[in-house]
């Protein structure tokens, strides 16, 4: 595997819980477990991964172990009800590198450890400093495109808020908190009802709120021509990014802003 890791599989519960012991009588004096994650379909071909998981709880040297349970059911109530086994991640199906990665290293949510920079493999970024708690806001009106950003910032410890129309964008930097300011915009550029030019274009005009006349707004944008890099920065935002978006620039650019 590229990220450097050792994966070994296998095909059902059964076959994984011989390779657990397998592993325990090669290493007979460690007290750590075999492996360090524990990936698994909802259902394997001879039972549940929740009994799976229940049965590595029984096992020696289980401690210490994270468990990822990939499952094919988007539901808020199925990712509740996997999150509550002990020491368990999940993911729905199809499942991007990059959404793995997050998971593993407990960006998806679980309150484990943060992801550093420095763990983050070749081909999903090389950034030398975590950008941390800083309150950015994406205005994006395509839900997978929200989700990807989301992913990508959550990779350097970031929590960007969403909104999903120029309208609601206004209103977010009007009611938002004076002791939290937004330090950056991601600007979708096209979105129904108003535009993510004219969102600007208010934004400076101090429709948001005087204090944010000034505050960053990087576009995102399909279109790589510069005549379009050029409305954009005649709109009145800082900078642009193209989609798809690439996580190097895409870090480079946040990094560049809110320094």
């Amino acid at each position: 595997m590229e990220w450097g890791a050792t994966v070994v599989t296998a095909a059902n519960g059964a076959i994984a819980l011989e390779l657990w012991a397998a592993h325990l009588e090669e290493e007979p004096d460690s007290s750590l477990p075999p492996f360090g994650f524990l990936i698994m379909d909802e259902f394997l071909p001879d039972m549940a991964g929740q009994s799976l998981i229940e049965r590595f709880q029984q096992a020696p040297r289980h401690q210490g172990i994270v468990n990822l349970i990939v499952t094919a059911i988007n539901r808020i109530e199925v990712h509740a009800h996997l999150r509550k086994l002990p020491a368990t991640r999940c993911l729905t199906k199809p499942v991007s590198p990059l959404e793995l990665w997050a998971a593993l290293g407990g960006a998806e949510g679980t309150g484990t450890e943060t992801i550093t920079p420095a763990q983050v493999p070749a081909g999903l970024g090389s950034g030398t400093i975590m950008l941390g708690d800083r309150h950015l806001l994406l205005v994006e009106d395509n839900p997978m495109n929200q989700i990807v950003v989301r992913e990508m910032g959550a990779l350097y410890g970031l929590d960007i808020q969403v909104v999903a129309s120029g309208i609601d964008c206004l209103e977010y930097l009007r009611q938002s908190a004076p002791e939290h300011p937004v330090e950056l915009i991601l600007m979708d550029c096209m979105m129904p009802q108003m535009d993510g030019y004219e969102t600007t274009q208010r934004i400076r005009a101090g429709e948001g709120g005087r204090q944010y006349q000034d505050l960053p707004v990087v576009a995102i944008t399909a279109n790589a021509l510069d005549s379009d890099r050029q409305a954009c920065l005649a709109a009145g935002m800082n900078d642009c990014l193209v989609k798809p978006l690439d996580l190097n620039e895409f870090i480079e650019m946040l990094t560049k802003w809110l320094s």
